[in-house]
């Protein structure tokens, strides 16, 4: 009865909205986002829908949520390919790569995952771990705990050795003499 309650509430407000409002890109997307947070699968799916109607395939926020919701639902194959056409439209979204390996891991293709969460480690937003790592490190100099320093800041390099593609020159330059540069 609550959730019906929400919903009928949130039709309400909706119905105040013009018709230019209620089809505008950032509405459909917010409103289909916050109602598959709470649960509400089928009214998310319904934004989503209107979403790619109105916007056609490059409304990728529309495929992420339908794939979303398939995967919850357990229909893996249907989320991959929602998940795949975001690919096609931004290959370097490092989210939809953390999804399909989460499909690939669940679907028990361990290999297929490692190597999807390997892209999403590089496609990350300027690969953002690294400097979230120097961070960490800079603070535990600063603290004076220069052992989890050093082994912070040996980290990437070691991963770089196994996996090339996952750590930039510009970060491996910044960990090399495993101290910190002023940048």
């Amino acid at each position: 009865e609550q959730s019906d309650n929400y919903i009928s509430q949130a039709e309400n407000i909706i119905n105040k909205l013009s018709e230019q409002e209620k089809t505008d890109y950032i509405f459909l997307k917010t409103i289909s986002f916050i109602l598959l947070t709470n649960g509400y699968d089928k009214q998310a799916y319904e934004y989503a829908l209107k979403l790619l109607n109105q916007y056609g395939e490059l409304a990728i926020d529309a495929y992420s949520i339908l794939g979303s919701i398939c995967q919850t639902q357990g229909f893996l194959e249907e989320a991959l390919e929602c998940f795949n056409k975001i690919l096609d439209i931004a290959p370097n979204n490092s989210v939809t790569y953390e999804s399909i390996s989460a499909i690939q891991l669940r679907s028990g293709k361990q290999e297929e995952a490692f190597n999807s969460l390997k892209q999403a480690l590089f496609f990350s937003r300027d690969n953002m771990i690294w400097h979230l790592i120097i961070g960490l490190a800079a603070i535990e100099q600063d603290t004076g705990n220069q052992e989890t320093a050093q082994k912070l800041l040996s980290w990437p390099v070691n991963i770089s050795k196994q996996h090339s593609n996952l750590v930039s020159n510009e970060i491996l330059e910044k960990f090399k003499d495993k101290t910190l540069k002023k940048a």
